[in-house]
C-alpha cells in the first residue's frame, strides 16, 4: 500500500510544475486496490530448470507408485509436462537477470502451459468468435458453404502445435491452407467446399484437381453474368448486358490468357460507370449492351458514345444497344 505521485519530478515540464505550486499537496494515487501484472519470457530458464527437476519426473515417470501403496485401481495416466517454470524460486529469477528489489514486490507467480493439439483443437470449434466462423463469413460472402471435417480440424490443431506460436498457430495454418482457395474459388462454379484432411496437406494438389474438374469457358461466362449484376447493383439504375459476341469473345480471350473474368473486366471497363452515369443523366437511358466492339476497344467505344451524346442533344433517346 503506497502513495505514489502522479508527476515525475525528473521531467522538465513536472519539475516546473512543481516550483509553481510552491508548498502545494502534491496529487498522488494509492495502489491499494491496483492489481499490477507483469508478463514476460525468460530465455533458457525452461531448459535449466528442465535439467534440475527433469530427473525427478522421469523417475515418477518410470515408478508411478514409487513412495507410495501400489493400487492398480487409482493409476491415472498423468498429462505430459509442457513446461518447467512453474517450478522458478526467486532466486532463478535473478539468475535469470530480474532485480531482486522487483522480484521481491512480485509476491504471487503463474507460470503458462504451452498449447496442445487438443487445446488448440477446442479453440478453434469452442471459442466465442472463431477463426473457423470468420471464413464461414468470408466464404458466405462469395456465396460459399464452407465446411471443416473432423479429421481437417485434428490436422489444423497438430500443424498449429508444431508452429509452437500458441493459438495464432491456428491463423497461420488455415491462412496457408485456404489462401489460393480464397482467389480463384469465387470464379468457379462450387457452391460448397468441404475442408478435408488431405486438403490441409497438400492444398495447392486439391485446388488444381477442383480447377481441372470445371469447363473453364463456362466458368469465364458466369462470371461475365456476375460482373454485369454486380455493376447493375452498384450503379443502379444503370444496367448493362452482354451480347453474344462480347461475352464469347471476352470467355475465350481469358481462358486463352488464364484470366480471371472479374478482374479483368474492372481493369477495362474502369471509366464505364461515368460514361453511363452522364448518358442517363442526359437522356433517360438506362440499359446498355456492351457489344463486341467495346470489349475490344473499350475506350475508343466510350469516347465515340460521348461524342454521339454530344452531337444528339436534340432527341430524347440514344440507342447504343445492339441486338
Amino acid at each position: 500500500d503506497t502513495e505514489v505521485s502522479l508527476q515525475n519530478p525528473m521531467a522538465p515540464q513536472s519539475l516546473k510544475s512543481l516550483l509553481e505550486q510552491g508548498g502545494k499537496e502534491d496529487k498522488t494515487v494509492r495502489t491499494k486496490n491496483i492489481l499490477f501484472i507483469f508478463s514476460g519470457a525468460f530465455n533458457g530458464l525452461n531448459e535449466r530448470l528442465k535439467k534440475e527437476h527433469g530427473r525427478e519426473d522421469m523417475m515418477t515417470s518410470m515408478f508411478p507408485h514409487f513412495g507410495g501403496d501400489f493400487d492398480d485401481d487409482e493409476e491415472e495416466e498423468k498429462p505430459k509436462r509442457r513446461s518447467y517454470l512453474d517450478k522458478a524460486t526467486t532466486r532463478d529469477f535473478i539468475e535469470a537477470g530480474m532485480e531482486p528489489e522487483f522480484i521481491g514486490r512480485v509476491p504471487v507467480r503463474c507460470a503458462l502451459q504451452a498449447l496442445l493439439a487438443e487445446d488448440l483443437l477446442h479453440i478453434m470449434t469452442g471459442s466465442e468468435g472463431s477463426v473457423l466462423r470468420q471464413l464461414e463469413e468470408d466464404f458466405k460472402g462469395y456465396g460459399i458453404d464452407l465446411k471443416f471435417t473432423d479429421e481437417a480440424l485434428q490436422e489444423v490443431a497438430e500443424r498449429s502445435e508444431a508452429e509452437q506460436t500458441g493459438a495464432r498457430g491456428i491463423v497461420t495454418v488455415l491462412e496457408n491452407t485456404l489462401r489460393e482457395f480464397k482467389f480463384e474459388l469465387p470464379s468457379l462454379p462450387f457452391k460448397e467446399f468441404t475442408v478435408d484432411n488431405q486438403t490441409v496437406v497438400d492444398p495447392k494438389g486439391m485446388l488444381d484437381k477442383m480447377i481441372e474438374s470445371v469447363n473453364q469457358t463456362e466458368v469465364r461466362v458466369n462470371d461475365l453474368v456476375s460482373f454485369a449484376e454486380q455493376f447493375g447493383r452498384q450503379h443502379d439504375p444503370v444496367q448493362i448486358v452482354f451480347s453474344p459476341e462480347a461475352t464469347v469473345y471476352l470467355a475465350n480471350l481469358c481462358v486463352e490468357k488464364d484470366w480471371q473474368m472479374r478482374s479483368y473486366c474492372t481493369h477495362i471497363f474502369k471509366g464505364l460507370p461515368e460514361t453511363l452515369k452522364r448518358i442517363y443523366l442526359e437522356t433517360g437511358q438506362d440499359l446498355f449492351v456492351i457489344t463486341r466492339e467495346m470489349a475490344e476497344n473499350p475506350q475508343e467505344e466510350m469516347a465515340a458514345w460521348l461524342t454521339l451524346l454530344d452531337r444528339s442533344f436534340e432527341t430524347e433517346r440514344i440507342d447504343l444497344t445492339i441486338i
